[in-house]
């Protein structure tokens, strides 16, 4: 009986000696966030047959530098603009345009950047911007090309709007075809 009470007691002696010191290194630490300025990751698709490689990366903006066009995601200047966005296919790249990713900015790229499938299309995400200055691209691959990117954003009136442009798939050049 004398060993169950020493037992006890010093357990509940141990729990709040334990909880004082977690408690107060708690208080102590607190997380800050942090500015990610680039993302790269690989994986599979579903199907398993075909892997991926996907590389964005931001850039911090000065008034010099600003490229002349309207960026998504922000009411003011940008934080950061996207200066590079690659994407490959089982080790083969897939052409994206500046122009398809030059307006992108203030990118969420610690949260707001995956890969899906739609059907046969692989789809690229990319979120950004916050509050109503938020939007949702989705960049359409099919057969290693793009083929369109999806914008969401939200309209004058609030509600979610999605507009589509499509590129056309790259033709052989035939300008030099021997006759």
């Amino acid at each position: 009986m004398l060993n169950a009470k020493l037992v006890r007691r010093s357990s509940i002696a141990a729990f709040v000696l334990a909880c004082s010191l977690g408690c107060s290194t708690a208080a102590e630490l607190t997380e800050q966030a942090v500015d990610y300025q680039s993302v790269e990751f690989g994986g599979k698709l579903r199907d398993g047959r075909v892997t991926f490689k996907l590389h964005i990366s931001c850039d911090e903006t000065s008034a010099q530098n600003l490229p002349k066009v309207k960026f998504l995601g922000v009411t003011d200047r940008p934080t950061c603009i996207v200066r590079m966005f690659t994407f490959s296919l089982n080790g083969k790249d897939v052409s994206l345009p500046p122009k398809s990713y030059a307006d992108l900015a203030d990118v969420s790229i610690g949260r707001g950047v995956y890969v899906t499938t739609r059907g046969d299309l692989v789809v690229i995400h990319v979120h950004g911007g916050d509050g109503e200055s938020a939007y949702k691209t989705r960049y359409l691959i099919n057969s290693n090309e793009l083929v369109a990117r999806e914008l969401e954003e939200l309209d004058e009136g609030g509600e979610p709007s999605v507009t589509r442009q499509t590129y056309e798939r790259s033709k052989p050049d035939n300008s030099h075809k021997k006759y």
